[in-house]
């Protein structure tokens, strides 16, 4: 006897959505020592994403990509992602903290989903300092209302709660 409710996009975004470079298995980590391993493809990151990164990791990012990498005559690819800080100074995600990267591939996601998706996020703080914590919280929140989605979170981290409106 219920009206019927519009459907919308879920999304899911649990621990292991992204799994860091470092905690991949032993295969992937071998690729690194193979000459053939080399980029297929480059993917500008969207400067909006650099901008929110770098505003919740308290540090400027100039650039980020990902890059579609493969071993020659290799027909499954690899996935990383790559970033130009201000200095100049260049890094893969082999070099990055689990944290950065795992940032980078939440708000990328975050920033793709349709209107009116129902975001569901487990453990949003997972490997981030405190003080990137409360800027991440101020991030979903502006997401939220910019973007016009419903996030629902797990969390342990209170400096994330500190950011969520008290209502």
């Amino acid at each position: 006897g219920y009206d019927r409710q519009p459907s919308r996009q879920v999304v899911y975004l649990g621990s292991g959505f992204y799994l860091p470079h470092a905690e991949r298995d032993a295969a992937f980590k071998t690729l690194f020592g193979d000459a053939t391993f080399t980029a297929r493809r480059r993917q500008k990151i969207g400067d909006d994403v650099i901008e929110r990164v770098s505003r919740i990791l308290l540090c400027k990012y100039d650039a980020a990509h990902i890059n579609a990498m493969r071993k020659k005559y290799a027909r499954r690819l690899t996935t990383l992602i790559s970033t130009k800080r201000q200095g100049g100074v260049e890094y893969s995600e082999a070099n990055m903290g689990c944290g950065e990267a795992r940032l980078y591939a939440l708000v990328t996601r975050l920033e793709s989903v349709p209107e009116k998706s129902l975001v569901l996020i487990e453990e949003p703080e997972i490997a981030l300092h405190p003080c990137a914590q409360f800027e991440f919280g101020k991030y979903l929140v502006d997401a939220a209302k910019r973007r016009k989605i419903q996030i629902l979170l797990t969390t342990h981290s209170e400096y994330v709660l500190l950011a969520l409106p008290q209502k």
